[in-house]
């Protein structure tokens, strides 16, 4: 439509501007609509917007190929789709309106071996993640008590490497299972837990805890020394990364809350990753935030920080969670029984991590960078308390201060 637009003369965005009358036309099958209004509206024109920009950009670099070269060959036409999403159609048109010639079959050779290569990454990827038979059909017991505990006495229950089971590690990187153990598993977005794995004749480094597909955490460890599959050993996260990972998992809670009330209930988380160095949170909105945006977002968050909100965790089924309002945005597959973080009356989301006691915990907020992901999608980087904030204020001050002092010695 914006194609044909540009025929009529149209040289501007226009789609937007029928979103009203769409609504009025088809609003009594979606009745769901006509609250949607500005938010559609919105999100339609920011979409125009970005494609008169590719289509103005695009055509530019197009005439420029023709110009040069009098046709467009595979490679000008390809690189145009796909680093500038350049239709390949438009090509052609205008190509046929500047007498000039596409190499078509050399372009979509190139497309077909660009799919190739991302499947071939896609498939490779899969057989990185698939589980193998031997963990598939694991059923050694093992049970994480890591929300209450933080060092306990456990025994190696299995050991594996090389996708083969051993009965020892002697110096080497390899795989374990125990009986019960407190290091948290990589998942909803939090970094595992890492530690150490202490026995009567080695020390094993926790480098990564993954869940395999019994529920089973799957340490991977670097054992100097010897560890031995049943004995007895200590097992101790790293308390202090567990403690500043807390801070930014509730973080991310209270930042998610954040956006969803200042920008609108369309905001959808979308990813998220926290470990104890920062929190990283990606969502769905219409357009790049504002500086006061931002500065209105860490300001709510503060808010609450100061309310003391306590942490309420509340476990009851699916069925139950939604009831009480709970989040629930990436069609992910529930148990029967799941577990609900609750901070006030503000932020109810369904998650398995480590949390605050209250809100207090977290201490501050700082937006450190606001990116766009590609289309309708954003990813903010963040550090939660004083400690981790007062560090990276005070490293940017000495970027600063160099950056000064060159130009002074120039």
């Amino acid at each position: 439509m914006a194609i044909y637009g540009q025929k009529l003369n149209i040289n501007e965005p226009f789609l937007f501007k029928l979103v009203s009358i769409i609504i009025k036309v088809i609003g009594q099958h979606y009745q769901e609509l006509h609250e949607k209004v500005d938010l559609v509206t919105n999100i339609i024109k920011s979409e125009e917007l970005k494609f008169w920009t590719t289509l103005i950009t695009g055509k530019q670099l197009l005439l420029q190929v023709i110009s040069d070269n009098k046709k467009v060959d595979a490679t000008a036409a390809f690189k145009l789709f796909d680093t500038y999403g350049y239709p390949i159609e438009l090509t052609l048109e205008i190509a046929n309106e500047e007498n000039a010639t596409v190499d078509l079959k050399g372009f979509q050779k190139l497309l077909d071996n660009s799919k190739d290569n991302t499947r071939k990454v896609r498939i490779n990827h899969q057989a990185l993640t698939i589980q193998s038979s031997l963990l598939t059909n694991l059923k050694v017991p093992s049970t994480f008590v890591g929300y209450d505990k933080e060092q306990i006495n456990t025994n190696i229950v299995f050991m594996f490497k090389s996708e083969h089971e051993v009965k020892f590690l002697k110096n080497e990187k390899g795989y374990l299972i125990l009986n019960e153990t407190p290091f948290y598993a990589e998942k909803g977005g939090q970094a595992s837990d890492d530690g150490i794995i202490k026995g009567e004749n080695g020390t094993a480094s926790v480098i990564d805890v993954q869940q395999g597909p019994q529920k089973q955490h799957i340490h991977q460890v670097e054992v100097k020394g010897e560890l031995t599959q049943t004995e007895i050993v200590e097992a101790q996260i790293n308390s202090s990364h567990r403690f500043y990972t807390r801070k930014n998992h509730s973080g991310t809670h209270l930042l998610h809350a954040a956006l969803r009330k200042l920008l609108g209930l369309h905001v959808m988380q979308s990813g998220s990753f926290n470990n104890y160095q920062y929190l990283r949170l990606d969502f769905s909105h219409y357009q790049m935030l504002t500086l006061e945006q931002i500065i209105s977002i860490e300001q709510q968050v503060s808010k609450w920080i100061k309310g003391k909100y306590p942490c309420e965790i509340i476990y009851c089924t699916y069925e139950e969670a939604i009831k009480i309002g709970v989040l629930a945005f990436f069609g992910e597959k529930y148990e029967e029984k799941v577990r609900v973080i609750k901070f006030g009356d503000f932020s109810i989301e369904l998650c398995g991590g480590t949390h605050c006691y209250n809100s207090q915990e977290v201490e501050q907020l700082l937006i450190t960078n606001v990116e766009s992901k590609g289309s309708g999608s954003y990813r903010i980087h963040a550090l939660i308390s004083l400690k981790t904030i007062n560090e990276y204020l005070t490293q940017q001050i000495m970027m600063i201060k160099e950056q000064s002092n060159n130009l002074f010695i120039q």
